[in-house]
């Protein structure tokens, strides 16, 4: 936002102020002065008019309400940068969620195929133990919820091992 002109300032007045002011943090009269006169250079030694326009036109203060006011609009556009970004990284996490939610589903209904799958080839169990752990992990695959999924790999594993051991017939 340009600073306004006052209303006893002479329009050259507000044009040099607005040398200083475009300047920024790094401004000096040397530089206003020579962007005044589209010098390339600060060599040139600033108008006593140039030098009287700033301190009758409170450039100092004005300059100061002017960068705080930048500041609170770049911490502004930088918030709205960060809320985008959070909002992309929120979104990408909510798709790996629902990718690893469909995943875990996934494991979940094929290990219990293949539960009941040796339960059927295995029509006789003839431990309890080993009743024990097929209803433990029809159990566990029915109520599985996002935090048992990593649960429905170690019972991937033994089934395998169950396929592996013989029962007694």
């Amino acid at each position: 936002m340009i600073t306004a002109q006052l209303p006893n300032e002479s329009s050259k007045a507000y044009r040099a102020y607005l040398c200083y002011e475009k300047l920024g943090r790094t401004r000096s009269i040397a530089l206003a002065y020579a962007k005044y006169r589209n010098q390339s250079e600060s060599s040139a030694k600033p108008s006593s008019a140039f030098i009287g326009w700033k301190s009758e036109f409170n450039w100092e203060e004005r300059v100061m309400a002017y960068d705080l006011e930048e500041e609170a609009r770049e911490r502004d556009r930088q918030r709205a940068i960060d809320d985008d970004a959070y909002q992309v990284e929120l979104e990408e996490f909510r798709q790996n969620q629902l990718n690893a939610g469909k995943t875990g589903t996934a494991i979940a209904l094929e290990l219990k195929q293949r539960l009941l799958d040796w339960v059927e080839a295995h029509p006789k169990i003839e431990s309890w133990s080993d009743a024990l752990v097929v209803a433990r992990i029809i159990t566990t695959l029915e109520t599985t919820s996002f935090e048992q999924w990593a649960k429905a790999i170690h019972i991937d594993i033994l089934l395998a091992q169950m396929d592996d051991s013989e029962i007694d017939d």
